[in-house]
C-alpha cells in the first residue's frame, strides 16, 4: 500500500501535467477562437461593406440603364431626325430643279415672245410702209381722179 500514495502522486502529478498542457492548449485555442472571433466580425464588416457597395452598384446599374435607354431613345430621334434631314435635302434638290426647268421653259417662252414681238414690229413696219405708199397710191388716185372729173367738167362745159 505504500505504492498508492506514489500512484496517486504520479497520477496526481499526470493530471496536473495535463492540466497545464491543456490550459496551454485552451489559451492557444481561445487565441485562435479570439482571432477567429475577430476574423469573423471583419468578415461580417467587409460582407455589410459588399452589400453597401452591391447596393450602390445596383443603383448605379439603374441609372446607367436608364442613361442608355435615353440614349438609344435619342440615336433613334437623331436618326429619324437624319432622314428627315435627307428627305428634305433631297425635295430641295427636285424642287431647285423643277425651279430651274420653269426658268429655262420661261426664258424660251420669253425668247418665242421676243421673236414675235420684233416679227410683229417688222410686219408692223412693213405694213405701215404699205399703208404709206397705199396712202400715197389713193392720193394719187384721187387727185387723178379729180383731174379727170375736172377735165370731163371742162370737155362738158365746152
Amino acid at each position: 500500500m505504500e505504492d498508492i500514495p506514489v500512484i496517486i502522486f504520479v497520477l496526481l502529478f499526470f493530471l496536473v501535467l495535463i492540466l497545464i498542457l491543456l490550459h496551454r492548449s485552451n489559451k492557444k485555442y481561445a487565441d485562435k477562437i479570439s482571432v477567429l472571433e475577430q476574423t469573423v466580425e471583419l468578415k461580417a464588416e467587409s460582407l455589410s461593406s459588399m452589400k453597401e457597395i452591391y447596393a450602390q452598384s445596383q443603383k448605379v446599374l439603374k441609372k446607367a440603364d436608364a442613361q442608355q435607354k435615353e440614349i438609344e431613345s435619342k440615336k433613334h430621334v437623331i436618326l429619324e431626325l437624319k432622314e428627315h434631314k435627307s428627305t428634305l435635302e433631297q425635295s430641295i434638290r427636285e424642287q431647285k430643279q423643277e425651279i430651274l426647268q420653269r426658268e429655262k421653259m420661261h426664258e424660251k417662252i420669253i425668247e418665242d415672245v421676243t421673236e414675235k414681238i420684233v416679227s410683229l414690229e417688222q410686219l408692223s413696219a412693213e405694213k405701215e410702209s404699205e399703208a404709206k405708199v397705199l396712202k400715197n397710191m389713193h392720193k394719187d388716185a384721187m387727185h387723178k381722179a379729180e383731174e379727170n372729173r375736172l377735165a370731163l367738167l371742162q370737155k362738158i362745159d365746152s
